[in-house]
Formats: structure tokens, C-alpha cells, sequence
């Protein structure tokens, strides 16, 4: 949206705003924006919890983005080569689930990219290897689950080359149709 539609809309549900002179209203209404694109995305979240000695979080100030770049550039058949610009990015527009260790240690990870109204893509979900076998991946994979029953979506989507076992513990199934979906390639990495 462009900034002045943008303007406009937000203006119109506070009309408070038009107080003052151009510059104010336009850092006003940049500020306002920012919030509602924040709170959009942090308020119907779900607490931190605890599985098997692990911390679950969805607080993206916990993450160690090193880690998570690490993993994805150097480990996952999925995003090798990606820079480090693009993960930080991904967080920002992304809601984020992070496993932690005792020490606090970013263990696993994940994100799910979402309207928060009709439809959500999993992506980028690792449990590191020391960490495997414990319930991690099963128990992030639920809590997106439940987010998107929270949130009401008509669909959640994903692409994996080998987990498809995980995935179909919670109604994930090959799509029905592939002949009906389409993607346009980006960049490479």
C-alpha cells in the first residue's frame, strides 16, 4: 500500500492524527502503522512454555540469528548459501518459534509466514542433530498447528523432501492437485 493510502486509511480510524502539521502527522501515522504491523503480529501469540527440559518461544529477541543463519546457509538442503541479510529479513515478516536448551542455547527453529486470517507457510524448521529424537520437532510443529486453529486459517502449507511422516501427524497430506498450484522461482542463493 502506498504510503499515502496508507495515510488516508489510518487517518480516517484516527482522526486525532490530523493535529498538527504534515511532517508530525506523517511520523505519527509511521509510528502508528509500525505498532499495528507489530502488535498484528505479537498479540494472539502464545506464551513461552516448557517441553522435556526445553524452552519453547516465540519472542523474537531470543533468537540467536547467527545460529539460525548458520544452520540454513551451511546444513539445510533448503536455503544453502543464504545471506545472512535475507534470514534477518525472513524474521521480521515471520512469525518465529525458537527451542532453547538448558543453557539457553538456540537448539531448533522455526517460522511460519501468515496472513494470520486465511493461510500460513511453514518454513525453515531444524532440531539440531545433538537434539533430535526428543519430541522437539513434533511438539514446534503442534504449536504452529494450534496457531494457525487459532488464527482460523483455510490453509497452512509446506515443502519438505523428508519429513513427510511428521508433517502428516498433524493433517498435512500431498496436495490433491499439483497440477493446480504454481510457483515462480527467485533468487538463488
Amino acid at each position: 500500500m502506498n504510503e499515502d493510502r496508507m495515510r488516508n486509511k489510518i487517518v480516517a480510524v484516527y482522526p486525532e492524527l490530523v493535529e498538527g502539521s504534515r511532517s508530525s502527522i506523517s511520523v505519527q501515522i509511521s509510528t502508528l502503522y509500525l505498532r499495528i504491523q507489530y502488535n498484528m503480529l505479537t498479540e494472539n501469540l502464545p506464551l513461552d512454555f516448557n517441553f522435556n527440559n526445553y524452552l519453547f518461544s516465540f519472542d523474537k529477541e531470543k533468537i540467536d540469528a547467527d545460529a539460525v543463519y548458520k544452520y540454513l546457509s551451511e546444513e539445510s538442503y533448503w536455503a544453502k548459501n543464504i545471506p545472512l541479510d535475507t534470514v534477518l529479513r525472513s524474521f521480521e515478516h515471520s512469525i518465529c518459534l525458537g527451542i532453547y536448551d538448558v543453557n539457553n542455547t538456540l537448539v531448533g527453529f522455526g517460522r511460519i509466514i501468515t496472513d494470520q486470517a486465511t493461510f500460513a507457510y511453514l518454513a525453515d524448521v531444524f532440531i539440531l542433530e545433538a537434539h533430535r529424537g526428543k519430541g522437539l520437532s513434533k511438539k514446534m510443529v503442534e504449536a504452529f498447528c494450534h496457531l494457525a486453529d487459532q488464527f482460523g486459517l483455510r490453509r497452512m502449507m509446506l515443502a519438505t523432501q523428508d519429513a513427510h511422516g511428521l508433517y502428516k501427524q498433524f493433517g498435512f497430506e500431498q496436495l490433491t492437485n499439483p497440477e493446480t498450484i504454481m510457483n515462480r522461482k527467485g533468487a538463488a542463493y
